[in-house]
């Protein structure tokens, strides 16, 4: 479904002989797909967003191919105001992750890539959470997987890693 916003203004309300409506403006406010067979489904949305302090997309997308692997992907593209009035700045991410995918007898689980450019991971208590906030000079990238074999008593291990620069200095390397 597509979600839109029709602007107006209307004229002449206390005479209804001379009333009229002025067209303002279109909207765009969200989109969503759903789409789903028997092997595939697919869903997502792109909204916009629109404050005093920023504008630009959000989205997610979720991909599912059954008995084989799910991918969700999430992120967004902003312009963000500067905080001291002094013009304004774009930022954005977008993440991608998968809870598991399983090739006989191994597993990949926990995996995850992105990348966020004028912006940083959220801190958040959940080792899910990949949202970003906004810093100005700010790019980096997170990469992440585990592996096991079998039910995980003959290997299992898992591998993380965070890079961030700030203003083209390294501000964070972070290896789990």
């Amino acid at each position: 479904g597509t979600s839109l916003s029709i602007c107006a203004e209307i004229t002449n309300i206390t005479d209804i002989n001379i009333i009229g409506i002025k067209f303002k403006q279109v909207k765009f406010n969200k989109i969503r797909v759903n789409v789903k067979n028997n092997l595939l489904d697919i869903s997502g949305s792109l909204e916009l967003v629109d404050t005093d302090t920023r504008s630009g997309y959000t989205g997610t997308l979720d991909v599912d191919i059954m008995d084989l692997f799910a991918l969700k992907g999430t992120g967004g593209f902003y312009k963000e105001q500067r905080s001291d009035g002094d013009g304004s700045y774009q930022w954005g991410y977008f993440v991608l992750t998968s809870e598991t995918i399983e090739i006989v007898p191994v597993s990949l689980y926990d995996i995850v890539g992105g990348f966020y450019i004028n912006a940083r991971r959220k801190s958040s208590e959940s080792d899910s959470d990949y949202s970003a906030e906004p810093l100005e000079g700010c790019n980096g990238i997170i990469l992440g997987m585990g592996l096991k074999m079998g039910d995980g008593s003959t290997f299992n291990g898992k591998f993380g890693a965070t890079v961030l620069i700030n203003e083209g200095k390294l501000a964070t390397l972070k290896f789990t």
